[in-house]
C-alpha cells in the first residue's frame, strides 16, 4: 500500500458512469446522528468552516450538510455523476478532480468528508493530498453504509450471493483501507483513527432494492445474464427468508451500521 498509479479503478469508472441513476434513487441516505456526530468531532462551526465533500458522487453526503451552511466544495472525478449533482444541488460549488489531484489550493480547508469512497483511493499520494488542502489540527472524516448481516439472516444471505462476485475490488468491509493508515508518512501527517457505529433501519420496495444491488460498481459490470441470474437467487432468498420484516405499506425494513472514522492532520 505505497503510493498508487494515481489512477481511478477501471470497475469504479465502468460502475458508476453506467448506473449514475440506480445509485441516486437507490442508495440510502445517512442518520442525521452521523452527520452531527462527525461535525462535533471535528469542531465544525456551522455558517464558518471552509469543507470539502471529496468523491461527492450525486451528493447524497452533501445535501445532509448544506443546512450547516458551510463554506462548502464537492470534488468527483465521474461526468456523470457530476451532472447528477448539478441537477440536485445546483447551489454547490461543484468541481472536476480525483482524491490525488485537489483542485484547491495548500491548507485551504477545516475539513475534508469522503461518504463511501475512500477504499477506492486509500493509499499514501491521496492521504498527502488530502494533507495538503487541511489546514493543520483540522479534520478528515470518513463514513460508509454497510448492511447489517447480523441483525437479519436473510441480509446475510443476500450478501452472500452477491459479495462472491467482488473478487480482489476493493471494498469497504475488506478493511484493506485501513493500511494506508499504518505507513509511517500517514502517521507522521495524521493523528489516529477514531470510531463511532451508528445501528438504523431504512425501508424500501423489492424494485429498489434490487437497485440498490445494480448500483455496486462490480455487479454492474456483470453480464446481462449473470445479473439476471443472480437477482433470481435474490427474490427467492427474499421470498423465503422467515425474518424479513416488512412496513405496513409492505415495504422491506433494511437494517444498516454506518461506521464514521475521523482524524486529523498534524500540527
Amino acid at each position: 500500500m505505497s503510493d498508487s498509479t494515481n489512477k481511478i479503478h477501471d470497475i469504479a469508472v465502468a460502475g458508476f458512469s453506467t448506473q449514475t441513476e440506480a445509485y441516486e434513487q437507490s442508495r440510502p441516505s445517512y442518520p442525521p446522528q452521523v452527520v452531527s456526530s462527525m461535525i462535533s468531532s471535528l469542531s465544525l462551526v456551522p455558517g464558518q468552516s471552509k469543507v470539502l465533500d471529496l468523491a461527492s458522487g450525486t451528493g447524497k453526503f452533501t445535501r445532509l450538510i448544506i443546512p450547516y451552511n458551510f463554506d462548502l466544495i464537492a470534488v468527483e472525478p465521474s461526468i456523470k455523476m457530476r451532472k447528477k449533482f448539478m441537477e440536485i444541488l445546483p447551489e454547490v460549488k461543484l468541481m472536476e478532480g480525483t482524491a490525488w489531484s485537489i483542485p484547491l489550493p495548500d491548507e485551504e480547508l477545516d475539513a475534508v468528508i469522503v461518504a463511501q469512497a475512500f477504499h477506492w483511493f486509500a493509499d499514501a499520494a491521496a492521504l498527502r493530498e488530502i494533507a495538503r488542502v487541511l489546514k493543520p489540527g483540522c479534520g478528515l472524516a470518513l463514513c460508509w453504509n454497510m448492511e447489517d448481516r447480523e441483525a437479519s439472516r436473510w441480509v446475510g444471505a443476500w450478501r452472500d450471493e452477491y459479495e462472491k462476485y467482488d473478487g480482489d475490488i476493493p471494498q469497504y468491509r475488506k478493511d484493506t483501507w485501513k493500511k494506508a493508515f499504518s505507513l509511517e508518512e500517514v502517521l507522521q501527517t495524521f493523528t489516529p483513527l477514531q470510531h463511532q457505529r451508528f445501528h438504523h433501519q431504512n425501508s424500501c420496495d423489492e424494485k429498489t432494492i434490487w437497485q440498490r444491488v445494480l448500483s455496486k460498481s462490480y455487479i454492474t459490470c456483470l453480464n446481462e445474464e449473470t445479473r439476471e441470474n443472480l437477482k433470481k437467487r435474490l427474490t427467492e432468498i427474499l421470498k423465503s427468508g422467515t425474518d424479513v420484516e416488512r412496513t405496513e405499506d409492505g415495504k422491506i425494513i433494511y437494517p444498516y451500521n454506518t461506521d464514521l472514522y475521523w482524524c486529523f492532520k498534524k500540527h
